[in-house]
């Protein structure tokens, strides 16, 4: 009958997937009854015709000769799937090639939680940022990249060895000033180049994540490799969403804020209690910010992306444009709060980015409800004016 119904009209997935369940439990309940009903038989059977004994050593040996048995069973068939058994059909190769995926996605997790702005989230968020990896090849001697910055790709690597070179420039400066407005800056400096080999399950090209630093460090091919690349663009929905991360990234706005010329005089905590007033803002390629920086004009801290500044620049009468690209931890839109004026200056974004956004009005009334903030502040733009 039931060939019949399947024939005339298939039924959904879902009703084929009860039923079957249903038949493999009764199944298994009936196969249960045939093999260990004929063990429990003979286990019964009266002392003195009188009184009903049940053999408990002959229960138990049952039960450890079933549990055995299943014990075998599962190992011979996983030793046969590894040797390529789970090719017999379409079901074991679909169940083999789902836990290669966990195991790797397992992995990966661990890897990504040792990246300081990473170790604070879940292994849900951190599978979330896991999956939308994509998989890429490398012949020996191929050029993965040749340096990184805080737009870059995360790669982990799936197989293969790679050889990543990381260049550190050190500087030795000495300054003699010869006049007020002339200095002469003597500089000697070299590099230091580490060496690093890098194999399966290693993570690497995170070195630049959230710093405003491009680092020479180029990773090569050494043999045949796979790796999985974790795009920017999935680290900018996974900050859009998630509020410890935005946590983490306000944090070390405070450390950057303080380190501009217009808060360097700041306390931390004064700082901090201006990160509070920031809101999170995204911008696609092509965006503007604004057209001019006013008393109303907010002030823009980076976090991901790419941002180009152009202001027309009045030099000996004749009009210049003056361009700047600002990159992760920079700040811009301060020029009305240091100069006092407003300035012509157009901010687009170069790439899709990730900026904090204070409200100058929210700057305002810090000022006037913490008068060492604002007398930090006039020390700090009087000092950059001067500058």
């Amino acid at each position: 009958m039931g060939s019949i119904i399947g024939v005339i009209r298939l039924p959904s997935k879902v009703v084929r997937a009860a039923l079957m369940a249903f038949g493999g439990g009764a199944l298994i309940e009936a196969l249960s009854i045939e093999l260990f009903g004929h063990v429990l038989e003979e286990a019964r059977h009266s002392e003195d015709g009188d009184q009903d004994y049940i053999d408990r050593v002959l229960v138990f040996l049952a039960l450890i000769a079933a549990l055995f048995g299943g014990l075998l069973f599962t190992g011979l068939d996983r030793m046969l799937s590894s040797y390529g058994a789970f090719l017999r059909k379409t079901a074991t190769v679909q169940a083999y090639a789902e836990r290669l995926r966990h195991g790797v996605t397992r992995r990966l997790i661990k890897r990504l939680q040792m990246v300081p702005m990473f170790e604070i989230l879940s292994d849900h968020q951190l599978h979330r940022l896991a999956v939308s990896m994509v998989r890429e090849r490398y012949n020996g001697g191929a050029v993965i990249f040749t340096e990184v910055d805080s737009h870059s790709s995360i790669f982990f690597l799936l197989s293969g060895r790679v050889e990543l070179t990381v260049t550190t420039r050190y500087h030795g400066q000495k300054e003699a000033a010869l006049s007020n407005d002339l200095s002469i800056h003597n500089s000697d400096g070299h590099d230091e180049v580490d060496h690093f080999v890098l194999g399966p399950n290693d993570l690497f090209g995170e070195m630049a994540l959230f710093t405003s630093e491009t680092v020479r460090a180029e990773a090569v091919a050494m043999s045949r490799s796979c790796v999985l690349r974790i795009p920017s663009q999935a680290v900018h929905s996974l900050l859009a969403s998630n509020k410890r991360l935005q946590e983490f990234v306000a944090m070390t706005a405070v450390e950057r804020l303080r380190e501009t010329e217009v808060f360097r005089r700041c306390t931390p905590s004064t700082v901090a209690r201006l990160v509070n007033f920031m809101t999170q803002a995204e911008f696609c390629a092509g965006d503007v910010l604004f057209h001019d920086v006013d008393s109303l004009c907010p002030i823009y801290f980076i976090v991901l992306g790419c941002v180009e500044v152009i202001q027309p620049v009045d030099t000996e009468g004749a009009d210049t444009i003056k361009r700047r690209v600002l990159s992760a931890n920079a700040i811009f839109g301060t020029e009305h709060l240091v100069g006092g004026r407003a300035v012509h200056a157009t901010a687009r974004a170069l790439e899709q980015t990730t900026v904090l956004v204070i409200q100058r009005n929210d700057i305002d009334k810090l000022c006037r409800k913490d008068a060492r903030f604002h007398q930090a502040l006039l020390s700090s733009t009087t000092e950059a004016e001067a500058e």
